[in-house]
């Protein structure tokens, strides 16, 4: 069932019944090899013959896998009045079977916790079932069985889909309410002792009112409910929540600082005092000093939760899962994204050089340690404009440290994957494959997606002085703005980059806007925190490019700093003093590049 129907189906008697705090009693039957504890309005929708009958409802298209992983498959199953969801746990592997010995099972604990949250009045999905069954060895396979809430979709959905449809007015009001609903949703799973321990808006499903009950599926998906109405919220994965008594202060600041790491870059310091002050009016009896201090923290909480967990996904670059995939066989090893077809990863790894060699006539970079051309890379249904980048170490000793560390070709992967997991708008890596062979001078090759329409910033800037006088001006400020949210989310992210020139940022305008995008990625470094003397390093070297633009006013450089700012929360200096820092270098800069005799870039 797809979304749109989702939010036609009625909702189910039972679940305002369990979300009311009643829980149904569970029996406990046997049925083939497993045992079951089973709601008894339930047992003739699940247990059929000799258990759930996953395999036939897949075959009649009933069901539909959600998530596959090792030792888990979720499904979910649409009947005629009835939806849900099943988690199916499996043999996964001799270690998790060990663990198994010494623990109670993740299906049973969830289980388990589930039911004591509707009973603490938390709004959560509704078990309906639990079969276990025992192997030999001790080993182990279960099956949860979770209500569907009906009409709901997840809260990153929800603000990424649902709300950008709506009016603009009625978005406004809407998104208000979505804030005052997150927030008295976790005050009460706080107040109820609850701690979830991967609290984002994934595991947070929205449910709308309905508008119109009858309304039909073709109508305009805005229309399908009741953007007035407060929406409903409930959380979901429950495995690893902690139950206590009421959260503290520092609990629930570690708790907040998960959900609103997430939307650090979707909320305006106006819905973060909403979210808090609701939060706070929800429990009164919660005891804090300071309420503007508290606020504060819980923000440099999420700042740091958010960084924290994506480093820990950067690594998901260079496994198999549902974005990536990794080839290695004897003609050398590959790692790629999902859509590009396998076959295709293998013949670029038989003959290498074959893609760049039938583009060497469309030159974009040429120099001794890389060389960059345009080409097209042919799929089944479409074809890629992409950049070919050909990386070889510039010197021997470079060469034999590739030995012991990622080369320039893995590195760029890498590097590209984690900035655009920032928000750091990057061309998109789409494969990276290293030959075998080639004992100093060892060879990669890059494919990145190619960015049509944009030029670097100094074509750019050559390009506007041919335009009238307004005209230049309007996109000037526009450039400003978006080269300083670009280079003060890099550096806010812990990057710093070596060689911050002109040439290595690239300009496209789309429609009204300024898109702003950073290449060359062999001179960015990843950094816990970048010092402020790098930071001013990095913008002094793009303010000596700017140099070659005359017309660009000291206006619009104090717009692009402004802007650089407002990405940079964390810092304490006012922009007067990072203004005389940068001009300061600048000036030593310049200096050197005069005495030198070198040409500005």
């Amino acid at each position: 069932m797809d979304r749109t129907g989702a939010l036609l189906e009625p909702a189910l008697p039972s679940a305002r019944r369990a979300r009311g705090g009643e829980l149904a009693e569970a029996e406990t039957v046997r049925c083939g090899d497993a045992v079951w504890e089973v709601a008894a309005e339930w047992r003739h929708v699940l247990l059929q013959g000799d258990g759930l009958p996953i395999d036939r409802w897949l075959r009649d298209g009933r069901a539909a896998t959600v998530k596959r992983g090792a030792g888990r498959m979720v499904y979910r199953v649409d009947l005629p009045h009835r939806s849900f969801f099943i988690k199916h746990l499996r043999d996964g592997g001799l270690l998790r079977t060990v663990k198994d010995w010494f623990r109670v099972d993740a299906c049973r604990r969830e289980y388990e916790k589930a039911r004591e949250l509707v009973r603490r009045g938390v709004p959560g999905v509704v078990p309906v079932a639990l079969g276990q069954t025992k192997r030999s060895w001790g080993r182990k396979e279960s099956f949860l069985v979770t209500e569907a809430v009906p009409a709901a979709c997840s809260l990153d959905e929800y603000v990424d889909d649902v709300l950008p449809r709506l009016p603009a007015r009625q978005r406004v009001f809407a998104r208000r309410r979505l804030i005052d609903a997150v927030a008295r949703l976790c005050a009460a799973a706080h107040e109820g002792g609850v701690f979830h321990d991967d609290l984002h808006g994934g595991n947070i499903l929205v449910r709308q009112p309905a508008r119109t009950p009858g309304s039909s599926p073709a109508e305009s998906y805005a229309g399908l409910f009741d953007a007035e109405a407060a929406p409903q919220l409930f959380l979901v994965d429950l495995p690893g929540i902690r139950l206590s008594g009421p959260l503290d202060e520092a609990r629930s600041r570690e708790s907040l600082a998960m959900i609103c790491a997430g939307f650090a870059d979707k909320m305006s310091d106006a819905d973060r005092l909403r979210f808090w002050r609701a939060y706070v009016a929800a429990r009164p009896r919660l005891q804090i000093a300071d309420s503007w201090r508290s606020a504060c923290e819980v923000r440099a909480a999420a700042v740091r939760h958010g960084r924290r967990i994506a480093r820990g996904r950067d690594k998901r670059a260079w496994a198999d899962n549902r974005d990536f995939y990794r080839l290695h066989d004897t003609a050398g090893a590959a790692h790629a994204v999902r859509e590009l077809p396998r076959t295709l990863v293998e013949q670029l790894l038989r003959e290498p050089e074959k893609l760049w060699r039938e583009h060497v006539d469309r030159p974009v970079k040429l120099s001794h340690g890389s060389l960059v051309v345009e080409a097209e890379l042919p799929l089944a249904d479409r074809t890629l404009h992409v950049a070919v980048k050909r990386l070889r170490p510039k010197t021997i000793g470079k060469g034999l440290a590739d030995w012991f560390r990622r080369g320039r070709a893995p590195e760029a992967w890498y590097r590209g994957h984690a900035l655009l997991a920032r928000g750091i708008p990057t061309a998109r890596p789409l494969v990276v494959y290293q030959p075998a062979g080639g004992w100093i001078f060892r060879e990669g090759f890059l494919l990145t997606e190619w960015l049509a329409g944009a030029d670097d910033l100094h074509i750019y800037g050559w390009q506007l002085a041919t335009r009238n006088e307004h005209e230049r001006c309007r996109r000037v400020r526009q450039a400003a703005v978006a080269l300083g949210k670009l280079v003060g989310r890099l550096h806010d992210q812990g990057f710093a980059h070596r060689d911050l020139k002109g040439n290595n940022l690239l300009l496209r305008e789309r429609g009204d806007e300024i898109e702003a995008f950073l290449i060359d990625l062999d001179g960015l470094r990843q950094l816990r925190r970048v010092p402020f003397a790098v930071c001013v390093r990095g913008l002094t070297r793009l303010a000596v490019s700017a140099k070659l633009h005359p017309w660009i006013s000291r206006t619009d450089h104090l717009r692009f700093l402004k802007r650089y700012l407002r990405e940079m929360p964390e810092n304490r200096r006012t922009w007067k003093s990072w203004w005389r820092s940068i001009d300061r270098s600048l000036t030593d800069a310049l200096t050197e590049i005069r005495v030198a005799g070198k040409a500005i870039a």
